[in-house]
């Protein structure tokens, strides 16, 4: 059915070209991604995943969680603040799997950030690498920091949790190709970083 609707969308772009058909088009596709993206979590494996890779520039990417995260229930009431530095390198990624790892950082990030307290977003570029950083203020403890990337490993004790940190590392490493971590440190409060390769600078 996801896969009539896309063409149906794609018709639609072709016959009636508009910004609502765009949307419509743009809906369909992202939610035919995110079906897949869904079946690999639940199959424990990235290999029914199929990614689709095109260049993206940092700026674009934040842009995007801007507007996701704006009447986000986590972030109600709290400051997401995203840097301007670095917004003009350019990666090639899929856009798709690469939000998926971004947001569940943000989301991670605001859940541990007390009401009026800030989530900081930022962008590293180190030599041919990019790093994208999320912080907050609060420190992991110890003995969740060891587990936080094991599938199904929650501290919030409800159904359905436990995926967002796995789906960082199935996602951002196996399939994309990049490196997943954190540090966490009293002093210096969370961050979490996706590290890739940059392509350029516009």
């Amino acid at each position: 059915m996801i896969t009539m609707l896309v063409q149906a969308s794609e018709l639609l772009v072709e016959d009636y070209q508009s910004e609502i058909t765009d949307i419509i088009h743009d809906a369909s596709f992202r939610l035919s991604k995110e079906v897949s993206i869904q079946r690999s979590l639940s199959e424990h494996t990235e290999s029914s995943y199929q990614p689709l890779w095109d260049e993206y520039t940092i700026g674009k990417i934040f842009n995007e969680l801007k507007s996701f995260f704006a009447n986000h229930p986590a972030a109600n009431e709290k400051n997401i603040n995203f840097s301007e530095k670095n917004i003009s390198c350019i990666i090639k990624t899929d856009f798709c799997l690469l939000s998926r790892v971004l947001c569940n950082m943000i989301i991670n990030a605001l859940e541990a950030t007390d009401k009026n307290g800030d989530v900081k977003v930022w962008a590293d570029h180190e030599g041919n690498n990019i790093s994208f950083c999320v912080w907050n203020s609060q420190q992991i403890p110890e003995d969740i920091a060891c587990r936080i990337f094991q599938r199904n490993f929650s501290t919030k004790g409800q159904a359905g949790r436990g995926v967002g940190t796995y789906s960082m590392k199935l996602f951002g490493e196996k399939i994309l190709g990049g490196e997943v971590g954190f540090v966490s440190l009293k002093e210096n409060g969370t961050t979490f970083k996706y590290t890739t390769s940059v392509l350029m600078n516009s």
